[in-house]
């Protein structure tokens, strides 16, 4: 098969299986947040609510450190890692956040610093 065959290949969720995902998981921020003024989703807890909603067992602590210290992660973009976590843990309808998510977020972080230092040649 060659690449052109293989890309034409429907892979992945469709539109209107991401939608009702993403609504899920806005519904699950609501109801976590409805005691909380001012808060209706991950993207707007404080550093109080991230501790508090933002648990992790050990060994995802442990990488999130390690990945901290080696990267020199400020505390500022550590908490946007954890509402990132927090949100991919809430995408799949899980009540904590997993190792998995943890990896996740940390792969886009470096995704993210590696397209910013990309040029285009024209």
């Amino acid at each position: 098969m060659d690449f052109f065959a293989i890309a034409d290949q429907k892979s992945g969720a469709s539109s209107e299986e991401l939608r009702t995902k993403v609504e899920k998981a806005r519904k699950i921020q609501q109801e976590r947040y409805a005691q909380e003024k001012g808060t209706n989703c991950n993207a707007q807890m404080t550093t109080e609510l991230i501790q508090r909603y933002c648990v992790l067992d050990k060994d995802s602590l442990k990488l999130l450190r390690e990945t901290s210290e080696k990267y020199g992660y400020s505390a500022r973009v550590i908490h946007k890692l954890l509402r990132l976590a927090r949100t991919s843990a809430d995408l799949d309808g899980e009540e904590k956040i997993r190792q998995k998510d943890i990896e996740k977020v940390l792969t886009c972080r470096e995704l993210d610093k590696s397209n910013s230092k990309m040029v285009v040649v024209k």
